[in-house]
């Protein structure tokens, strides 16, 4: 895998590398050399476009393999690498061609060989959406345990004995 980091601080982008790495390993079940991301760290995303982070794929409709990926980089650190797990979740979903985006309308999405109309159904009910949210935390919590970063100051959701 491919991955350039361009925004924020050096630390930030170091996290964000090595959670790239981790989480291919955790979504894939094979490596996929041909798999390129560019990765920007934009600060305050969530004001300008009201996101904390999106992904899109820059060179074909069906199972593509360059992706662009941006995230929020006013978040804290653990916001930051959560957000990131759910953007590569999206990157699986595409480059698996288990979700394609209609050649016809932006609002038609193919999910595992159906079709959604997005416009005519909730975001938090969109089933990719419901994957991508539901594989956060977990993909998050399973980075900072596996570096053991679980005691850091800027670590979220963990408990100290």
């Amino acid at each position: 895998m491919n991955i350039s980091i361009k925004g924020s601080t050096k630390t930030k982008r170091k996290h964000i590398e090595q959670a790239a790495q981790y989480f291919e390993k955790i979504l894939f079940k094979r490596k996929l050399a041909t798999l390129g991301m560019e990765i920007k760290l934009i600060h305050r995303l969530n004001y300008t476009e009201e996101t904390e982070g999106d992904c899109v794929w820059e060179d074909k409709r069906t199972k593509p393999r360059q992706f662009t990926i941006r995230l929020n980089s006013s978040d804290d650190l653990s916001t930051l690498i959560e957000t990131f797990g759910h953007e590569m979740v999206h990157v699986k979903q595409y480059a698996l061609g288990e979700m394609k985006d209609s050649p016809v309308s932006t609002d038609l999405i193919y999910w595992k060989g159906k079709e959604y109309d997005s416009s005519k159904i909730n975001y938090y009910d969109w089933p990719w959406e419901i994957e991508a949210t539901g594989r956060e935390r977990g993909l998050y919590i399973r980075y900072m345990q596996t570096f053991n970063y679980t005691r850091e100051k800027w670590a979220k959701y963990f408990i100290d004995p």
